[in-house]
């Protein structure tokens, strides 16, 4: 069975370090992004199976992830 692949984005270093941790604990493919554009770009490439997102990114906010990517 193949890991199921999450997608954790978060501007902030520590809660990305701190989430990616903990999922790997549980067995997650963890890929992680810091703005909008890194997290879509990440999703088109590794088809996650769940985004925990960050509402309040850099570059805009994390709805501009979901419409991109649905």
């Amino acid at each position: 069975m193949l890991p199921r692949v999450l997608l954790i984005v978060d501007d902030n270093q520590l809660w990305l370090n701190i989430l990616s941790r903990f999922f790997s604990m549980y067995g997650y493919a963890i890929h992680t992004a810091k703005t909008c554009t890194e997290a879509v770009k990440s999703a088109q490439t590794h088809h996650p199976d769940c985004l925990l997102l960050d509402y309040h990114l850099l570059d805009g906010k994390g709805a501009k992830v979901c419409r991109a990517i649905r």
